[in-house]
């Protein structure tokens, strides 16, 4: 029995065939949550690459400091993850999301 996923044809052919930015939707992606030192949620985010997407918010997001603590888990796919970040978004309500956060007009949208 092989060890390879059962899926890796279909990312291999994507690889080769579908243009760069398509083929990031199969790429894992993360949803993560930033908190201060006292538990309050600041922010949640996703990204395909955590290492690039913490050294952003390091270097440009008000509420970074070093008392932040970041919580994530891996996603199968961009759609899934951007499914988790909207719904933490909207039912967590952190302080520095912009994104998400009127229920209503992402229903019209």
């Amino acid at each position: 029995m092989s060890d390879e996923h059962p899926l890796a044809h279909v990312l291999a052919y994507a690889k080769e065939h579908l243009p760069k930015d398509k083929v990031n939707r199969f790429k894992p992606h993360y949803v993560y949550m930033i908190s201060n030192a006292s538990g309050q949620l600041l922010y949640v985010g996703m990204s395909s690459c955590m290492k690039t997407r913490m050294s952003e918010h390091k270097r440009s997001s008000p509420f970074w400091d070093n008392d932040c603590s970041v919580f994530f888990f891996e996603t199968p796919t961009r759609r899934s993850a951007l499914d988790y970040e909207k719904s933490a978004i909207q039912s967590l309500k952190p302080k520095f999301n912009k994104m998400h956060v009127n229920y209503e007009a992402d229903q019209i949208a």
